[in-house]
């Protein structure tokens, strides 16, 4: 399983909003999927943004930049949703992998990701 997150943490007061700064993540995914590309043979790229939360308005930004980039999928994460996935690792080391049977398996689908579908997932 080659695959590699490119990721960016968002601080927003509120919630974070898609479409702001789509133009800047587009850049910043087309230079680290370069680098990333040019380094290693990956056969997926995901996109991560992690933040306290998020408003619902992002499946356009979703589509648009998928579309625009190289990246296979954008995941907007929760920050609880990273504290459940060290907490899930930490638990059963061995049990919790980073392949497409245990983290891969989070990073499949755009969207929200949040602490409970990590729970459901790898719990």
């Amino acid at each position: 399983e080659s695959y590699a997150i490119i990721w960016d943490a968002k601080i927003r007061a509120d919630s974070y909003s898609m479409g702001t700064d789509d133009r800047t993540i587009r850049e910043y995914i087309y230079t680290q999927s370069r680098d990333l590309k040019r380094k290693k043979h990956l056969r997926n790229i995901y996109y991560s943004i992690i933040s306290s939360k998020y408003s619902t308005d992002f499946d356009d930004s979703i589509r648009s930049i998928k579309m625009e980039t190289d990246v296979s999928e954008v995941i907007l994460v929760e920050v609880e949703a990273i504290v459940e996935m060290v907490d899930a690792k930490l638990r059963s080391p061995l049990d919790i992998t980073l392949g497409s049977d245990g983290f891969q398996q989070l990073f499949t689908a755009s969207g929200l990701l949040t602490a409970e579908n990590v729970r459901e997932l790898l719990i």
